[in-house]
C-alpha cells in the first residue's frame, strides 16, 4: 500500500460501469455528478450535454467490491469482512484499490480504527490456469480457450479432472491438450469401472462370497489375514474398494495416487 502504481480510471471498451461526465456543446466544461443525470451544464446553464462514452476501468468498479457486496441498506452492515479469495496476479491492482478505497471512505465517515477501514483481514491468493506453455491465458495474447467447445470434445468431468489434478493451493496449472486426452480416457475408465460394479452388485448376496464381499463395499471391518486372503482370490473386489474410498476424498495428491492406482 505504500508503494500503489498510478492507472488510468477509464476504459475504451462496450461493457462496464459508464463514466457519470457529461461535456457541454456551448463552453465544454465537464459536469461531474453521482450517476444522476443533470438538466443543464453547472457553468453555462446550456442543457446541450454529451455524456462521455468511457466507462470505469475494472480496478474501480472491482475496487467498490466490499461496498457493493456488504452494504445493506444505507449501512455497512457485514463491513468488514474476513477473508479475500482472489488470483496473486491481480494482487497489487484490484485488491490494493479495495483496500486504497475502503480505508479512503472509511476514514471519510469518521472510522478512527484501521481495523474498521481497511475491507479485510486475510487475503487467500489461488493459482492460475496457463496455457500448455506456463503462461497466463489473456485474450489480447490470444492463448485463451472456449470451455463449451472443450465441453463438447472432452466432456465437462474431465475438464474438472484435469483442473483438480496434481493442485495444490497457490501453484499455478498447465491446462493442455494432452493432459484433457489423458483425463478424457480416465473418465472413461472409471465409467466402465461403475458399470462393473452396477452390474456386479446385484449378485453379490447370492452366496457366502458374495456376502462377504458386500460387506467389504459397505465399509465392515475384517481382520487382516481374512482381507489378505480374499485378497488374493477376488482383487476386481479390491480394486473397487480401493477405488471408492479414493474417490470420497478425491483431491489434489489422492487425484494422483487414484490415477496411479488405476
Amino acid at each position: 500500500m505504500e508503494n500503489i502504481r498510478d492507472w488510468n480510471i477509464s476504459r475504451q471498451i462496450v461493457w462496464g460501469i459508464q463514466i457519470p461526465a457529461w461535456a457541454c456543446a456551448r463552453c465544454h466544461e465537464w459536469t461531474v455528478t453521482n450517476g444522476e443525470e443533470p438538466q443543464e451544464c453547472s457553468k453555462c446553464s446550456s442543457k446541450e450535454l454529451v455524456r462521455d462514452q468511457d466507462v470505469f476501468d475494472t480496478w474501480f468498479s472491482s475496487g467498490q467490491w466490499p461496498y457493493a457486496t456488504l452494504k445493506t441498506t444505507n449501512a455497512l452492515e457485514f463491513y468488514p469482512t474476513t477473508v479475500m479469495e482472489t488470483g496473486y496476479d491481480i494482487l497489487r491492482w484490484w485488491v490494493a484499490r479495495m483496500v486504497m478505497l475502503g480505508m479512503y471512505i472509511q476514514k471519510k465517515n469518521g472510522a478512527g480504527k484501521i481495523e474498521k477501514q481497511i475491507p479485510f483481514q486475510n487475503i487467500v491468493l489461488h493459482g492460475l490456469v496457463n496455457d500448455p506453455l506456463g503462461k497466463k491465458m489473456s485474450k489480447s495474447k490470444g492463448n485463451v480457450v472456449n470451455p463449451m467447445e472443450i465441453v463438447d470434445q472432452y466432456g465437462a468431468d474431465s475438464i474438472r479432472f484435469a483442473l483438480a489434478y496434481g493442485t495444490a493451493l497457490g501453484n499455478d496449472q498447465v491446462l493442455s491438450y494432452p493432459k484433457l486426452e489423458a483425463m478424457r480416457k480416465f473418465c472413461n475408465k472409471l465409467w466402465n469401472m461403475a458399470r462393473f460394479i452396477e452390474y456386479s452388485v446385484g449378485s453379490l448376496r447370492t452366496n457366502r462370497r458374495g456376502q462377504f464381499c458386500h460387506k467389504l463395499l459397505n465399509g465392515a471391518r475384517i481382520g487382516q489375514k481374512k482381507f489378505r486372503y480374499w485378497l488374493m482370490r477376488q482383487r476386481n473386489i479390491w480394486i473397487i474398494m480401493v477405488l471408492t474410498s479414493q474417490l470420497k476424498n478425491f483431491m489434489s495428491l489422492r487425484g494422483i495416487n487414484l490415477r496411479i492406482f488405476t
